[in-house]
């Protein structure tokens, strides 16, 4: 989960050696501090990776490790929500379709950081949820005993690291690091397992870290006892070559000249190394000047009509609530005159969305609350008053071009804006808005807004689109209801990290949505 995604990135992903090397050679290099977009990049174990597995002419298989900061699991919910894109058509009108056979995630944990951070139970949670479910996930602990300089006993309150998993009905192996073989079945049977219940799976690979947490950390400071230990223990790499020249299929010498041979590339490669051999960075492209303000964001008076009076329309024998009948009739006349103030804010996003959806671009939308509205104000989700049956009119009217969908999220902010975030990286041609339940819940998700949402540009060159909308007012509902918190955007941006606005009126609303529909 730390320096072991370096193995990944290169004997997984094949990025060349020399990638991360010169990174070893001189971390600080010349061109680390480059004069574009405020880019800053990131230490050599946090970067990602896509690789393509080629069969003949043909991609049998893309494969992405995703780049993480140092919040190891923050992640979590990031890689799921790039999975459920993945997977997700969203060309035609109507609800979007899921293939849970398209993707599968695969999430490496640490052994304290399992237990220890709220974001695994938060995105654990989603396994099963509409929208959210992946179709199951390979979950691996790398179960060290450590966690940095933590004991297991000053980590967690339960026996096993893995522990938590149970309440989700997660099956569990414990299977020990050094036997690559029964690794490899315990990997077996988790694929095998998912691929027939589509439930995650998880496996705890328990063994040991040998050197310190990072390349100046001494673990023998803190844990003398344990590191005599290790020190005295063979590697797997030796415990394998014996048990191969056991079998008689490789012999020592053999197995050592293998070892010497890559050890004489990676030195040779090392010392040969100059600053200007780092390679090329996968840097964001630099958005066209003024692309959102060329983008039309008007739509013609008589288009609306057309689209509100679809809007309106209810399905045969369908009874609505006799509370929202008033607010439906004021709906009815709101265009009658273009240049009255009649239009609040839930039309002017209404119409914004099934505009944005004839264009041919599809909306994903999620929130706490979010089928209704916090505010009693959306009811994009509407439920028979009899019956209980729910009827959505942005996935039935006429003219729609790609899907909508708007979900109720879990009770958390952090993994669910994480899921959004990873969601928006992998299909980036689709406007993913998430709706804080009041604005300055937000402060719920400052992890993820600080790691991904602000910096990710800066680091790893990806270009998110993600919307986040932060109701609030001062309404009398006192703290935490009434700021959005806007101060904390303000003090983060940068470069063009994001656009920041606070709308006054429901015109200003409808058109930012319509603009940022636009530039994708």
């Amino acid at each position: 989960a730390h320096r072991g995604r370096l193995n990944v990135m290169h004997h997984v992903m094949t990025k060349p050696y020399r990638g991360s090397l010169i990174k070893f050679k001189d971390p600080v290099l010349e061109r680390d501090f480059r004069d574009y977009m405020g880019w800053t990049g990131d230490v050599k174990y946090h970067e990602g990776a896509r690789h393509a597995v080629i069969s003949g002419r043909e991609i049998e298989m893309q494969i992405t490790l995703s780049p993480n900061p140092s919040h190891l699991e923050s992640v979590n919910p990031v890689v799921e929500g790039m999975a459920r894109a993945a997977g997700t058509t969203v060309n035609t009108s109507g609800k979007p379709k899921f293939d849970p056979d398209v993707a599968l995630p695969i999430i490496v944990h640490g052994d304290a950081a399992f237990p220890g951070q709220g974001i695994v139970s938060e995105t654990l949670n989603m396994c099963r949820l509409p929208g959210y479910t992946t179709g199951g996930t390979i979950h691996v602990i790398t179960n060290n005993q450590l966690g940095y300089t933590a004991l297991p006993n000053e980590s967690r309150s339960t026996l096993y690291a893995s522990d938590l998993a149970k309440g989700f009905e997660i099956p569990i192996v414990h299977v020990n690091a050094d036997d690559p073989e029964a690794c490899i079945e315990c990997a077996r049977l988790a694929f095998a397992y998912l691929n027939k219940f589509g439930k995650d799976f998880l496996i705890d690979l328990v063994g040991y870290r040998r050197h310190g947490h990072n390349e100046a950390d001494e673990p023998a400071f803190t844990q003398p006892g344990m590191y005599k230990i290790i020190d005295d223990h063979p590697t797997v790499r030796e415990i394998w070559a014996e048990e191969l020249a056991r079998r008689n299929i490789l012999d020592k010498d053999e197995a050592d000249a293998i070892v010497n041979k890559y050890n004489e590339i990676l030195h040779s490669d090392f010392e040969s190394l100059t600053p200007q051999d780092i390679p090329e960075e996968a840097l964001s492209e630099i958005p066209p000047a003024g692309a959102a303000q060329k983008t039309i964001t008007s739509v013609a008076a008589e288009t609306l009509r057309e689209m509100n009076a679809a809007l309106l329309k209810l399905p045969e024998g369908f009874t609505i609530n006799p509370k929202l009948k008033r607010a439906r009739e004021r709906k009815e006349n709101a265009l009658a005159d273009i240049d009255e103030k009649t239009i609040d804010w839930a039309m002017a996003e209404e119409l914004a969305f099934a505009s944005i959806l004839a264009d041919g671009t599809s909306i994903r939308f999620t929130g706490q609350d979010a089928e209704r509205g916090t505010f009693s104000h959306r009811h994009a989700v509407l439920h028979d008053f009899q019956t209980g049956e729910t009827y959505t009119p942005l996935q039935n009217i006429p003219h729609v071009k790609a899907a909508f969908e708007i979900l109720n999220s879990p009770l958390t902010e952090n993994a669910c804006i994480g899921f959004e975030y990873g969601y928006n990286i992998q299909a980036p041609d689709r406007l993913v808005i998430w709706e804080a339940q009041y604005g300055d819940f937000i402060n719920g998700a400052q992890t993820i807004i600080d790691e991904y949402v602000v910096s990710a540009r800066a680091k790893w060159g990806q270009t998110p689109s993600l919307v986040l909308l932060l109701p609030h007012a001062y309404e009398g509902q006192g703290p935490d209801h009434s700021s959005g918190r806007l101060g904390r955007f303000l003090d983060s941006a940068g470069e063009i990290n994001m656009r920041i606005a606070n709308c006054t009126t429901s015109a200003q609303y409808f058109h930012l949505l319509r603009r940022q529909a636009g530039v994708l």
